[in-house]
């Protein structure tokens, strides 16, 4: 994705204020960060009768700045379906010279015959208020008044659906859980399902990237800091001043009243550094919990299913931990909807399968993506159409076999678990050992990371995921390789690792990479998985929804230092995945204790070594999730 020219003066704007949060080496972060949200975000209104920008009032009387999008060619007396948007990244910006234009998802759908809301959510943009955090159940409680207040519009049809990407997606999820009447369909795209385990603190692992890199550049949003440039433009490149205010607005004085409400905002970025345990943040678990607490997907899957709103999920296999909560969610809970995994970065911008060339086109391409979207949001939004019921299936796509597969049942039939075990000489074999003694000694290398296009930083923006070839920096971890494949192998699921070793701290993580080695030695990866040694316990409480592998809770209560010198049993699942690994082909374990692109260093001191068993009595092993092996 190429950064446009309006985006590059944010940045630029951005690091010339003398009062910058930002430090500089976020700069390109920041960049990427901006470049993804041209992809929804309105940059710009005319006033006129088919668009416009106003405040609606929640049921606090807390002003949210919107902008309405009508079709440009339609009668007065034709109603409408309503697509609404809910960001935190500005709904649209303020330009010198002023810039007049609909982006293209707004085109889309108001060619489609539909009406477009963006809204500021509130303590963000040109929105009053503050906020006590993200995702707050006030913030899903304000959803309520911007329907009551769409469907009393002369224009609405009286249906309503509710569509983004990352926070917006994930606000397009959290609107169902009010159960409002009028809303008929949601498509969240790319979301968190569980965001402690999925994005926050994968394994235990502060995920650094979102804890502090994203806190601060919303904070600087927040505040109207993002847009500060200089001279004049011009029509090709126009500066950005900043969040575009409602068009009764003239003299900005609401906006400087709402972004001085911004000002007693909760920083993420420090609120996220007293976390360490989930229990160290309160989630609401229902929605007369108290209004500041935490909502998250799956505290609220009794709701989702008794509100009954079809839904549109998308997740990818290079995303964090999207497709995980995709499939969480197809096995935890009866829901109507379709749900889809592909070989995507964060957003679907980029093709992410390894087994193709880096630039590689994304497939479906972005408006095919939107075409899917309108074919399953039809039926739902029109008044007098017929709504495709008992509409429930998984689509997935495997990558080296390139095809998309529907399924019924999560796993799929006819899986098995494969079980490799760590031998001698950093093999994998199929056979358990008989050996009474053996084990691989390692010092944990905190230099080692994933690079900067990984699963972790695509969520800053949609940025490319790439991790290269993997040979060089393997060097400095634990690995164990198998024998060439004698037949190509389908691992579709979610991999599992039981590790035996001894650390000589108590504190610490492991970090397990699933690898694959081509014949010429090309080492690419496929998937992750981490746990910190504190979590290892393995719990036998009932997990608050279906998960694939052992069931660490991550709080408190069950945390503990590991025994230094004692051996323990590390255990913990693998990001999902789906791929064909051809013939001839090796698979490779590696093994790190840091990821120094992607998390805080875990201890913060010292120098861990490790003692990795495999021995018949602690046989530690790798499980895949195998559907076929398949003569090439």
């Amino acid at each position: 994705m190429k950064l446009s020219q309006d985006f590059i003066a944010i940045v630029v704007g951005l690091l010339r204020d003398k009062g910058q949060i930002m430090s500089k080496i976020y700069k390109y972060i920041i960049i990427v960060s901006c470049a993804v949200l041209t992809v929804f975000l309105a940059v710009a209104n005319a006033q006129n009768d088919k668009s416009w920008a106003q405040y609606i009032q929640t049921a606090d009387g807390t002003p949210l700045a919107a902008d309405i999008w009508l079709p440009e060619n339609i009668s007065q007396d034709t109603l409408l379906p309503t697509m609404v948007y809910f960001t935190r990244y500005w709904r649209s910006k303020e330009f010198s010279p002023q810039k007049i234009q609909r982006n293209s998802v707004v085109n889309f759908f108001n060619e489609a015959g539909y009406a477009v809301i963006i809204v500021d959510v509130r303590g963000t943009g040109a929105s009053y208020g503050s906020r006590a955090g993200e995702f707050t159940l006030q913030e899903t409680k304000d959803f309520g008044a911007v329907f009551d207040w769409v469907i009393k519009q002369s224009w609405s049809n009286g249906n309503l659906a509710t569509f983004g990407i990352s926070y917006a997606g994930n606000t397009a999820e959290h609107s169902s859980f009010i159960k409002h009447p009028a809303l008929k369909a949601i498509v969240p795209r790319f979301t968190d399902f569980d965001w402690y385990r999925s994005l926050v603190f994968p394994g235990g692992f502060r995920n650094k990237i979102i804890a502090s890199n994203w806190g601060d550049m919303v904070w600087a949003m927040d505040l109207n800091k993002f847009g500060v440039g200089e001279g004049m433009g011009t029509l090709e490149k126009p500066v950005i001043l900043g969040v575009r205010p409602v068009d009764n607005d003239g003299d900005k004085t609401q906006l400087a009243e709402a972004v001085e409400q911004h000002k007693n905002n909760i920083n993420v970025a420090t609120s996220l550094r007293s976390v360490e345990y989930r229990d160290d943040k309160k989630s609401a678990r229902s929605l007369d919990d108290d209004i500041t607490s935490f909502v998250t997907p799956f505290r609220f899957m009794k709701e989702a299913e008794e509100a009954a709103v079809p839904a549109f999920h998308w997740g990818g296999w290079g995303d964090s931990g999207t497709a995980a909560g995709i499939l969480a969610r197809y096995s935890s809970y009866n829901a109507t909807g379709l749900y889809v995994i592909g070989p995507w970065n964060h957003g679907a911008r980029q093709d992410v399968n390894p087994f193709k060339v880096k630039d590689a086109p994304v497939q479906p391409s972005q408006e095919d993506q939107y075409k899917q979207i309108l074919a399953f949001l039809d039926p739902y939004m029109r008044t007098g159409s017929k709504a495709q019921e008992n509409l429930r299936e998984l689509r997935y796509f495997t990558m080296g076999e390139d095809i998309w597969k529907t399924t019924k049942v999560w796993p799929p039939q006819d899986t098995h678990n494969q079980t490799l075990y760590l031998a001698e000489d950093n093999r994998l074999s199929e056979d358990k050992t008989l050996q009474k003694s053996g084990s691989d000694g390692y010092k944990v290398n905190f230099e080692v990371g994933t690079g900067s296009s990984t699963r972790w930083s695509t969520q800053l923006g949609g940025s490319d995921v790439f991790y290269g070839n993997r040979a060089e920096v393997d060097r400095d971890l634990l690995v164990y390789d198998s024998e060439p494949l004698e037949s190509a192998m389908e691992i579709t699921g979610t991999p599992v690792v039981d590790i035996y070793l001894s650390s000589s701290h108590g504190d610490g993580g492991i970090i397990a990479y699933l690898e694959m080695i081509s014949p010429e030695g090309i080492v690419t990866m496929i998937t992750e998985g981490e746990l910190r040694f504190i979590h290892r316990k393995i719990s036998d409480e009932a997990p608050p929804y279906v998960m694939s592998g052992p069931y660490h809770t991550f709080e408190r209560k069950d945390a503990a230092l590991m025994p230094v010198g004692d051996v323990e049993k590390i255990s913990f699942s693998l990001l999902p995945t789906s791929i064909l690994i051809p013939k001839g082909y090796s698979i490779r374990l590696a093994l790190a204790g840091h990821d120094k692109d992607s998390f805080l260093r875990i201890p913060e001191r010292g120098d861990p070594v490790w003692s990795v068993q495999r021995n018949a009595e602690y046989s530690s092993s790798l499980s895949l999730p195998v559907i076929s092996k398949v003569s090439n």
